[in-house]
């Protein structure tokens, strides 16, 4: 069994982690990541994430935060990117400052709670005096500007704050594509303010 353990930690540049049977994070603080062109894709993917894990993972993360970068610096992906795995735990961490918060994509289970998710792209709200008018297209995620989750069985938020995150498409805050006959979606004690979406869903768009 291979086991992946980040615990006490502050890291200031990104990370992949792959084929992982384990992978925990505890007391860990990403942050100020620095890019050097700018360049977002056209999708929900974006360009993956600053921490980014592929393969069959379990992932328990907790009391971390993920500060994706600094002020007026361009950001061009996730501060999560998790591709396939059995269960994701998410605990009393923070996200904020990319053009996503997480991308979730064909896990089994994903439980997040005592969290907050934070000002992911609100340059989005005014297209004329946005920063990245310069670049002729719109920033950040196309979908679920501080969550995507596709093809996810269970996938359960409590105690859960979502503020200021923005998308140019669907799910200001939450995007959900379950793709299951009967997946389980449970929200309790969520918060979610200031929110936008250039289209359907500016809070939560599930299909």
């Amino acid at each position: 069994m291979n086991y992946l353990y980040i615990v006490i930690s502050i890291y200031i540049a990104a990370i992949t982690a792959a084929t992982q049977t384990y992978i925990k994070f505890e007391n860990t603080y990403f942050h100020d990541i620095i890019y050097d062109s700018f360049n977002i894709t056209n999708n929900g993917q974006l360009d993956k994430g600053i921490v980014n894990i592929e393969g069959n993972c379990n992932v328990n993360i907790n009391n971390s935060r993920f500060y994706g970068c600094p002020k007026d610096n361009e950001c061009k992906n996730y501060n999560l990117y998790i591709d396939s795995g059995e269960d994701i735990n998410i605990n009393n961490t923070e996200f904020k400052d990319a053009a996503g918060g997480m991308y979730i994509y064909n896990v089994h289970k994903c439980n997040i709670m005592n969290s907050i998710f934070r000002d992911h792209d609100m340059a989005l709200n005014d297209k004329e005096t946005s920063k990245y008018k310069e670049y002729g297209h719109n920033p950040g995620a196309m979908y679920g500007g501080a969550i995507y989750v596709s093809n996810a069985r269970e996938f359960s938020v409590e105690n859960t704050l979502f503020k200021n995150n923005a998308v140019n498409e669907q799910g200001g805050a939450i995007y959900m594509s379950l793709y299951f006959e009967y997946p389980l979606v449970n929200f309790k004690n969520v918060t979610l303010e200031n929110n936008f979406s250039y289209s359907e869903g500016r809070d939560i768009f599930g299909i």
